[in-house]
């Protein structure tokens, strides 16, 4: 519970003592606020899953790095500059964004990666496509 306190507080501007409770004055001794500490947790969970911390949007994996794996650091400036230069957001929309809305973002965009063809089946569809044009081309100048 004391790491869902933690997590709830570092997100929060206000003072949200009222709500999460506060140390007594007793060395060790919690006073508990308006949520119980259950709900704490689901909170701090939710705001883990949800926001910008680690959780890799589902997409592309980096070399060498599972799919399922979480990264270990975010970069929020990546993160944000992917933003920018794929979703066509300003830089303060894209700060205001969290992962789960970025990652469904970018699988509506580029599509989710079972659904991509493989890079040898692109390549070679891509070689067809360059065929065709080169032969309509052609036919044109006739």
């Amino acid at each position: 519970m004391a790491t869902a306190y933690d997590v709830l507080v570092a997100c929060c501007a206000d003072d949200v003592t009222p709500l999460l409770g506060h140390m007594g004055s007793k060395w060790g001794s919690f006073v508990p606020g308006a949520i119980p500490a259950q709900d704490m947790v689901h909170l701090a969970r939710s705001l883990m899953r949800h926001g910008v911390v680690g959780l890799k949007p589902e997409g592309r994996p980096i070399k060498g790095q599972k799919k399922e794996e979480y990264s270990k650091e975010f970069n929020a400036r990546e993160f944000v500059a992917q933003a920018t230069a794929h979703l066509g957001l300003s830089s303060a929309e894209a700060w205001q964004m969290t992962m789960t809305e970025f990652s469904g973002a970018m699988q509506s965009k580029f599509g989710k990666p079972e659904t991509l063809p493989p890079a040898e089946e692109h390549d070679e569809a891509m070689l067809r496509l360059a065929e065709i044009n080169r032969l309509r081309q052609y036919q044109v100048k006739k």
